[in-house]
């Protein structure tokens, strides 16, 4: 008995010190390999009415990228004027840039294409449309804010963020232990699931015309453009596609898309990445962290960026182009022109962390 014990004993040991190699191997051959899930330590309750935000000055780690939240509760680009016009954004994890250090957002290359404008960036990991009213309700009244642009992600119907999401016990908290520390955990997921697909196929489901949440995200996004409309501040809706989408290049799949710029009234500006996206890169994994629905690794910001500064109808005018992206006035490598489109409407699972 003591000699099977023994035995077993040395068959755990051997085990263990196997994954442990196998670990180490992987986090040295596969730098692409992000972790995920978001240190509940960053949030804090109530820092938007009922919607929960960053904690000012706080320091953590969202998915394998360490990040600095400023004292006013966002993530702040390294250079930034103190004073002047404001551009707002609006989002949720893929806005924030999850995975990605701060300098290689599409919001920070912004703010670098725009050194005379304060790009603040409110977006926080989990958000979705009703936060999205929260957050503007606190800021329209900022001081010489000239813009605000809401970047949408297909999943933003869902219940808003009310409280700080905490671990769940049992096998739910070994699982986001194993995306927060186990990269070898990552590689075997995505080798036997295709984990973008059902992401996609189940936020998909959400655009029907009788969906609930989608007509009220509908009146949320007029909401938010009509008390805009009335400090005459610039709004703009831009959505961005799933890397399923990209990757398939099916229209059939690009029902929220048309259910979005059917629906919205014609007053909201409202803007499609798709097409410039699609014309980017035909690997679309390569824009998208490791094996991941939604959100954008460094050459999808730099994609994303690029495709907001190509085209001059992302200002809602239709004149003709003027010789430098329109968006941020600074020329920066064009996409083939009218990749872009600003669809104007006509009457007719959960946020992950």
């Amino acid at each position: 008995m003591a000699r099977n014990l023994l035995t077993s004993l040395i068959g755990v040991l051997i085990g263990i010190f196997a994954l442990l190699f196998l670990e180490v191997l992987v986090r040295v051959l596969r730098t692409d390999i992000n972790h995920q899930d978001t240190e509940r330590a960053l949030f804090m309750e109530r820092a938007f009415g009922d919607s929960p935000g960053w904690r000012p000055g706080a320091a953590g780690v969202s998915f394998g990228e360490r990040v600095y939240i400023d004292d006013q509760g966002f993530r702040k680009p390294d250079r930034q004027p103190a004073s002047g016009k404001a551009w707002l954004i609006l989002g949720d994890s893929v806005a924030f840039g999850v995975g990605v250090e701060n300098n290689s957002t599409f919001v920070t290359l912004m703010q670098t294409a725009r050194p005379d404008i304060r790009v603040i960036n409110t977006a926080v990991v989990g958000y979705a449309t009703g936060n999205y009213r929260d957050v503007l309700q606190r800021h329209v009244s900022t001081r010489d804010l000239e813009k605000v642009v809401l970047f949408y992600c297909l999943n933003d119907t869902y219940d808003d963020l009310r409280a700080v999401p905490e671990d769940t016990g049992g096998v739910n908290r070994i699982l986001g232990f194993l995306r927060r520390n186990s990269k070898l955990y990552m590689l075997m997921k995505n080798t036997f699931f295709d984990r973008s697909k059902p992401y996609f196929e189940n936020d998909f489901r959400e655009y029907g015309a009788d969906n609930l949440r989608f007509i009220r995200t509908v009146g949320l996004l007029t909401e938010m453009n009509d008390l805009l409309m009335k400090r005459k501040i610039a709004f703009q809706v831009v959505m961005l596609p799933y890397e399923y989408q990209l990757r398939m290049r099916e229209k059939n799949l690009l029902k929220p898309q048309e259910a979005m710029a059917k629906v919205l009234p014609a007053r909201v500006k409202f803007v499609d990445l798709y097409p410039c996206l699609s014309g980017q890169a035909k690997d679309s994994a390569r824009l998208f962290l490791y094996a991941d629905a939604m959100h954008f690794s460094k050459a999808g910001h730099k994609a994303v960026f690029d495709c907001l500064n190509s085209d001059p109808q992302l200002q809602g005018k239709v004149e003709a182009p003027a010789p430098e992206g329109l968006l941020f006035g600074t020329s920066f490598p064009k996409v083939p022109p009218g990749a872009l489109r600003v669809m104007s409407g006509l009457p007719d699972t959960q946020k992950d962390f």
